[in-house]
């Protein structure tokens, strides 16, 4: 079995239990809304992810921004906005690319957009639907023929664990409601 931390930089969840997570994960999520273009495949303008971050910092309280390792605390929004991109590079979130004519582009790795789009459902209470992967077990099981043979049931047997495992997801869910 693959070691997680063979993929995933060894510091990656540092940032979800850092006294400043809470600003990390909207700032994650920022980059995250600044890059998700049809055009660029999570890959943005650093300049223009920078101005989105300032723009964040300057609606937030003023706070000195402050982490553990460093000795200089960000005053500004632009200083906080480049140190929320160097400690997320420097924990595996983002790459940084220069592609010349002096720009540079941001880049989430392709653990990070999982992450974050599981973040993005929790934070938002999304469920997964379960009527559609029903019907899809349904219309494999019932359009059945020796022809196609194991191939359809291998199909059928797939789509049952996802469902079982939706399934057992909702009772996590509904665990965490009765016990909230």
């Amino acid at each position: 079995m693959a070691h997680l931390f063979d993929t995933i930089h060894p510091n990656f969840f540092s940032v979800l239990s850092s006294p400043n997570r809470k600003t990390y994960v909207d700032c994650i999520f920022i980059i995250y809304h600044s890059i998700d273009t049809i055009e660029d495949a999570f890959q943005g303008d650093r300049e223009f992810i920078i101005s989105r971050l300032i723009d964040y910092f300057d609606e937030q309280p003023s706070e000195e921004f402050e982490d553990i390792e460093e000795d200089e605390p960000a005053r500004t929004s632009r200083q906080k906005a480049i140190h929320v991109i160097n400690v997320l590079k420097k924990n595996g979130w983002l790459g940084e690319e220069e592609l010349g004519d002096y720009k540079t582009s941001l880049n989430l790795f392709d653990y990070s957009i999982q992450l974050i789009d599981l973040l993005e459902n929790i934070a938002n209470n999304r469920q997964s639907e379960y009527t559609g992967e029903i019907f899809t077990v349904y219309s494999l099981l019932s359009s059945f023929n020796l022809e196609e043979g194991i191939g359809v049931l291998e199909q059928a047997h797939q789509k049952t664990q996802d469902i079982l495992r939706k399934l057992k997801s909702l009772k996590a869910n509904i665990y965490r409601y009765y016990y909230d």
